[in-house]
């Protein structure tokens, strides 16, 4: 049996130290990086980690997100996993799919992180539309609030300057 990591940024701005390090204590004698999305069908790193594992490997990852977002797309992973006799770990859930609780808590999981994902899309495009519907209504050239205090302030000093000058004749 042979410990394999998998880090994955999702781009080249990123650094994976953090998740090399996780794997490291977590004694993987290998760590594969990749640079791409998760959402990317073909990412080399995570495919040549693939084609070195063997039966009865274990591949190790630091978060669920890490391995895939969709929860389509990670149980069709786990199923190639367990079809080549490839166990699965992920460090920060406590997920190891050589028990059965582990695969429970897995499939669980990856429901949960694609629910939250999906909240996130919903209320980011929600405060989209509601940003949309609010620079709608608004009327006019657009002075803000700040703009009319700077015009009061103007205002004041203008008569002051006015009075000043009245009084010095």
């Amino acid at each position: 049996m042979t410990l394999l990591g998998y880090a994955r940024i999702s781009t080249s701005d990123q650094t994976a130290d953090g998740q090399h390090d996780a794997l490291a204590a977590a004694e993987c004698e290998r760590v594969f990086t990749g640079v791409a999305s998760s959402e990317l069908a073909r990412r080399p790193q995570f495919d040549a980690m693939l084609d070195y594992t063997r039966p009865h490997d274990v591949v190790v990852f630091t978060h669920l997100d890490r391995l895939g977002r969709s929860i389509a797309h990670l149980v069709q992973l786990a199923g190639i996993l367990q079809t080549r006799k490839i166990d699965l770990r992920v460090l920060r859930q406590g997920i190891d799919t050589s028990t059965p609780s582990g695969r429970l808590t897995f499939h669980i999981l990856a429901s949960t992180a694609e629910f939250e994902r999906d909240l996130i899309s919903e209320r980011t495009r929600e405060g989209l539309a509601a940003a949309r519907v609010s620079q709608a209504t608004r009327t006019g050239g657009g002075r803000g609030a700040g703009a009319a205090r700077c015009c009061r302030r103007r205002s004041r000093l203008a008569r002051a300057s006015c009075a000043t000058a009245v009084s010095t004749r």
